[in-house]
């Protein structure tokens, strides 16, 4: 079989996968340039005190520039960390949230995503806290929660999350239940906080093996002196069965939607 033709060669599509990857070059160059103008918009979704309906806490979220759905931020995540650019894409976020976060009133937390390499860096807690007083908050209003797991944690994050500690942070675990955030890693971390993923409550009230699966989780973090947050909760059915495994703390969209913080709901009818 004879060769194509030495044009036909040069005009070939390169692989999908570098395809790919170029394409998220593209959209990461171009969200960094307007993370640099400061576009990034903090939102925030309430914590409920299931008992109470009181919202003690907000997560805050970013929604990112024009031409950018909110479902698109996970994978620029994941770009980020593919090109080093984790620490410039997290701190922007954080700073959008705490620009944010200066209308939050009274004493409620404000939960702050950071990824496991970021806290594991000692110099990140006194950053932290600078930026946190910057935006006249104190460090015992902010919960910073881990979210993915990295592959090798170990006694670098551990240290991190002592320092931490030791400024007046509180730390939360995000997802448990999920891949490899199990029991181990929530015995080595030892979280004030721990959030049930929401593919575990989805459907609690009609899955029987679940629920038990989720009644075991509450009680463990129970003994432990941990505080348990059923993520995801979007029924009435799901409300209830979360409520009797003896979860005290709720997030989902049945409790409140992600909005802008200064018009959050302080509480609602849980």
């Amino acid at each position: 079989m004879r060769e194509p033709p030495r044009a036909v060669r040069q005009l070939s599509v390169p692989p999908p996968n570098r395809a790919d990857a170029a394409l998220r070059q593209l959209e990461l160059d171009h969200v960094l340039a307007r993370i640099e103008k400061g576009d990034l918009a903090a939102v925030a979704q309430p914590i409920i005190e299931l008992g109470t309906g009181r919202a003690i806490g907000y997560e805050g979220l970013v929604r990112w520039p024009t031409g950018h759905a909110p479902s698109r931020a996970a994978e620029l995540f994941k770009a980020a960390r593919e090109h080093g650019l984790t620490d410039q894409l997290e701190r922007a976020a954080r700073h959008a949230v705490l620009r944010g976060a200066r209308t939050l009133s009274g004493e409620v937390s404000l939960f702050i995503n950071c990824a496991p390499t970021v806290v594991a860096d000692v110099a990140f807690a006194g950053e932290l806290e600078r930026d946190v007083r910057a935006a006249g908050l104190t460090p015992d209003r902010i919960v910073v929660e881990l979210t993915e797991q990295a592959e090798d944690e170990g006694a670098t994050l551990v240290r991190g999350i002592e320092v931490l500690r030791r400024r007046g942070f509180g730390i939360a675990l995000d997802d448990f239940g999920v891949g490899a955030s199990g029991l181990d890693r929530l015995m080595t971390l030892n979280p004030d906080w721990v959030k049930i993923d929401r593919s575990l409550v989805r459907g609690i009230d009609s899955d029987e093996p679940r629920a038990r699966l989720i009644d075991a989780i509450a009680r463990f973090a129970g003994d432990m002196g941990i505080r348990v947050v059923g993520e995801g909760i979007e029924t009435r059915g799901e409300l209830r069965r979360v409520r009797e495994a003896g979860i005290g703390f709720g997030q989902g969209f049945l409790l409140g939607r992600p909005g802008l913080i200064s018009s959050a709901p302080r509480a609602v009818a849980a």
